[in-house]
């Protein structure tokens, strides 16, 4: 059974929030996939984003961080600033989430994944540490 909660996040695009588990090994890692609804509607791929839910985390309450970050790309995604597949997106001093290790977002593909409904073209944003320069250079 899926289990989700979607929000609102202005200008027509809504995310969904899906708890699931990713395999990891034996074992089961507990996640949160924050997925948006509407940001075609501005030549943008949907995206997703997947973080390990903290012990004790509800999905009706979820951390606000990924939905302020899916709320920015929207914004941007208005002014025509598009991210795509290979794509990335380097962050200010303070980092990705208030984590000054979390240096950005890299774009890819995304994966499917169980118990959680993807859109067609829907492209994973994955936090990544360090500076473009391990990436020779950014776009």
């Amino acid at each position: 059974m899926t289990t989700s909660v979607q929000f609102d996040l202005g200008a027509g695009v809504a995310v969904r929030i899906f708890a699931h588990d990713l395999p990891r090994g034996g074992a089961a890692l507990p996640c949160l996939s924050y997925v948006t609804d509407g940001l075609r509607r501005f030549q943008q791929q949907e995206l997703v984003v997947t973080l390990v839910r903290a012990p004790g985390a509800v999905i009706q309450q979820p951390p606000p961080e990924p939905m302020q970050l899916l709320a920015s790309i929207t914004s941007l995604a208005q002014q025509g600033r598009l991210v795509e597949n290979g794509g990335m997106t380097e962050v200010g001093p303070t980092g990705l989430f208030g984590r000054p290790s979390l240096r950005g977002l890299a774009y890819q593909t995304a994966m499917p994944m169980h118990d959680v409904v993807l859109p067609d073209g829907c492209l994973a944003a994955i936090a990544f540490r360090g500076s473009f320069a391990l990436f020779g250079g950014s776009s």
